[in-house]
């Protein structure tokens, strides 16, 4: 959820995505094709980065969150 609202993945995406696509000429289906196929791969690594780094502050969050729980159990 912090993701979709997070400001600055929404200043940078474009910027990003622009750099690495490039808004260079198409003359043609071949240069279409590659722009294409960068793209994917491009969404693919971005997605894979996002995936990975929420999903490690997941599970820090949630081993952190289980100690705190568990040693407040133990005071009871």
């Amino acid at each position: 959820m912090v993701g979709a609202v997070n400001p600055c993945g929404f200043a940078m995406l474009p910027a990003y995505l622009g750099l690495y696509l490039g808004s260079g000429d198409t003359d043609g289906r071949a240069h279409l094709l590659g722009h294409i196929g960068r793209a994917l791969v491009v969404g693919g690594l971005v997605t894979a980065g996002f995936v990975l780094m929420f999903g490690v502050a997941g599970l820090v969050n949630g081993i952190g969150s289980r100690s705190v729980v568990e040693s407040f159990r133990g005071l009871a």
